[in-house]
């Protein structure tokens, strides 16, 4: 699918976005143009799990939210999220098949590791909602609760 849009200059660009169905095409379309007018730095657009989660855990570390051994603990975590492609994906980009596909990598862990795994996650998305890089947490949709 083609379409055109206008770049932060004003100028009119084409984009091209490849999809199994056109709903596919349609929602990769909406999420480019969505990250086009939001006017992002390029950091901010190449923000991945891993890296949100270890800015939020350095951040909390700093402001005594927990000790050491608990970011110990959280930074495990995310070295589970590291070991999925999942990590390599910037979270803007990330899409309900990506997440689905990484979640049905964790169940040969144990129920705790599964648990705090989910709540980094979610931990991940809420900051990116809180820097407003997305706008809703996907793991709130009904296929993703535990």
């Amino acid at each position: 699918m083609q379409f055109t849009y206008k770049d932060s200059y004003g100028e009119s660009k084409r984009k091209t976005v490849y999809g199994v169905s056109d709903t596919e095409c349609y929602k990769k379309r909406d999420n480019f143009l969505l990250l086009n007018a939001k006017q992002l730095s390029d950091e901010m657009k190449q923000e991945t799990i891993p890296s949100l989660l270890k800015k939020k855990y350095a951040r909390d570390l700093k402001l005594n939210r927990f000790r050491d051994s608990a970011y110990e603990r959280n930074i495990d975590s995310v070295k589970i999220i590291e070991k999925n492609p999942i990590a390599k994906i910037p979270i803007i980009s990330l899409d309900d098949r990506a997440l689905d596909s990484f979640i049905q990598t964790l169940p040969h862990y144990s129920n705790s590791v599964i648990k705090k795994v989910y709540i980094a996650l979610n931990q991940a998305f809420n900051t990116a909602i809180e820097y407003e890089i997305i706008d809703r947490n996907p793991l709130k949709k009904e296929q993703f609760r535990r």
